[in-house]
């Protein structure tokens, strides 16, 4: 019988209904045989106590709490539970699909961390212009990271090559390119176009001095990962 009116409880609160109805009116007795009538089971009073409400596998959500669900272990095996629970703040609706198969939580643990590893092998290289202080040059600074962004503590090769237009060719016409941290592997083509290995924590610095004011556009590109970033030059 009890367990019939915890599941009654449980349905309440999922339907909103936060009170309850305490007296002693005995409940109709064909209640306990499944059988009672609509109108005998509207009747019926609530009896349990505020630890079994308590207790309900189901919290509704509060002003800064989100709803949750609590999921018991057996009770030979102790008192442990999981809950599963809604943050405190959403952006919109989320849903979450179950596959169609059999699926642990270790196996969604196990995928994050293989896909977090093949993540951590991939490289991403973004380059900034820093402030110019010399007439008519231009520097760069490259910084290659994993593809989750955490900081290199190994070299990284990298090509880099100047070019005249975004996305461009690489162009040597009235440049001369120096290579001041990290270190050149090759010049495929003088002032123009480079392999460039980083320094021990991924980071390429060059300088870029032009013949008169003018853009360039420092390219860089590492695992098929192509950036481009302007360099304005102008005559301080």
């Amino acid at each position: 019988m009890k367990k019939n009116l915890y599941l009654l409880a449980v349905a309440l609160l999922c339907a909103g209904v936060t009170a309850f109805a305490l007296d002693d009116t005995p409940i109709p007795g064909d209640f306990y045989d499944g059988s009672a009538r609509k109108d005998q089971v509207d009747a019926i009073d609530v009896r349990l106590t505020a630890a079994e409400l308590l207790a309900a596998p189901i919290t509704r959500e509060t002003a800064s709490v989100g709803a949750k669900v609590v999921l018991k272990e057996g009770t030979d095996n102790g008192a442990h539970a999981v809950t599963i629970g809604a943050p405190a703040s959403l952006a919109a609706n989320r849903t979450i699909t179950v596959p169609d198969a059999d699926v642990t939580l270790a196996d969604i643990a196990a995928n994050k961390i293989k896909a977090d590893a093949a993540q951590g092998l991939q490289r991403v290289a973004t380059c900034t212009e820093t402030t110019q202080t010399v007439t008519l040059r231009g520097d760069a600074a490259i910084v290659v990271k994993t593809g989750s962004g955490a900081a290199l503590t190994e070299a990284a090769l990298v090509r880099v090559w100047i070019a005249a237009t975004d996305k461009g060719a690489p162009s040597a016409t009235d440049n001369t390119v120096a290579v001041t941290t990290g270190t050149t592997v090759q010049a495929i083509t003088a002032n123009a176009h480079y392999l460039v290995l980083s320094d021990a924590t991924g980071n390429i610095a060059l300088t870029v001095t032009v013949a008169g004011s003018g853009d360039r556009y420092v390219m860089t590109e590492i695992g098929g990962r192509v950036t481009s970033t302007k360099l304005t030059i102008a005559s301080i």
